[in-house]
């Protein structure tokens, strides 16, 4: 029980890490755009 447990916690650490990371990653192409434009 416990193991489910844990892999639903990295499951949701996973999802919030990779949210994060194509957040910043959408920042970083608008920024470059912008000083583009």
């Amino acid at each position: 029980m416990p193991s489910a447990c844990a892999d639903e916690v990295i499951a949701a650490r996973n999802l919030t890490i990779s949210a994060a990371v194509s957040r910043i990653r959408f920042l970083a192409v608008d920024d470059v755009l912008f000083q583009a434009a």
